[in-house]
């Protein structure tokens, strides 16, 4: 049987370079029923995507992929990019996604950082697969400068 699109969204909150946003700190004591729009005065969320799976295939992918402009002033920092995944669309979810890129801001103030995952066999029709970003390190120089993008394609039923 062939694979068949079931979904397609994207999300372009920046679509290119716009004022410096300050990168928070980890957040501490977050839940996946946390809102996301109360965490860290709302620098923490970046973008979402809600994805419906119509049919609900039993086998099935979601694949997210991204990109988000970066700026470190004077350190050397690292960053966290997360994607979390929930069934509405106001709480942050359960962690699906990490990685992690060291920012030097010595040489090169300015990067793009691209990432791509996917999500298998989903048992929910409706998902929001939530992007964010964080300093472990609570370093005070590292912003989003844009640009934001962030695409999910559902694939099913997978043979």
């Amino acid at each position: 049987m062939a694979e068949q699109v079931l979904d397609m969204k994207a999300s372009v909150p920046r679509n290119g370079p716009t004022t410096p946003t300050p990168i928070p700190p980890t957040p501490v004591g977050i839940t996946p029923a946390t809102n996301k729009y109360s965490i860290a005065g709302g620098t923490f969320f970046q973008s979402d995507l809600g994805m419906f799976l119509t049919p609900l295939t039993p086998t099935n992918r979601v694949v997210l992929s991204g990109t988000i402009g970066l700026q470190s002033t004077t350190s050397v920092e690292p960053v966290i990019i997360r994607i979390y995944k929930s069934t509405n669309s106001f709480t942050i979810g359960t962690e699906i996604f990490s990685t992690q890129l060291g920012l030097e801001g010595f040489f090169e103030s300015f990067y793009t950082a691209s990432f791509e995952t996917t999500d298998f066999n989903t048992a929910d029709q409706f998902s929001v697969y939530n992007l964010t970003i964080e300093s472990p390190s609570g370093a005070a120089d590292l912003n989003v400068v844009g640009p934001i993008t962030f695409q999910g394609v559902a694939y099913g039923p997978i043979a």
